[in-house]
């Protein structure tokens, strides 16, 4: 996870493993979630999420919930 400021600049990076995950798209998602966590706590800035994830992409601008 990288955070930058709205001219590319550093403010925060972060990894670790995320060993509770089945599969790719769940450690996407996990990661997105945790990221997204953290970036709230440290700037105040507008948040911008990219994913390489295309189906993780899909499922976080689906207007219903997939419950499947």
């Amino acid at each position: 996870m990288v955070l930058r400021s709205d001219w590319g600049g550093i403010i925060f990076t972060a990894c670790r493993e995320i060993r509770t995950c089945d599969n790719a798209l769940e450690a996407e998602l996990a990661a997105c979630r945790e990221g997204l966590e953290l970036a709230l706590h440290r700037s105040d800035l507008p948040i911008i999420i990219k994913m390489d994830s295309v189906k993780a992409v899909n499922m976080l601008n689906a207007s219903r919930r997939d419950r499947s």
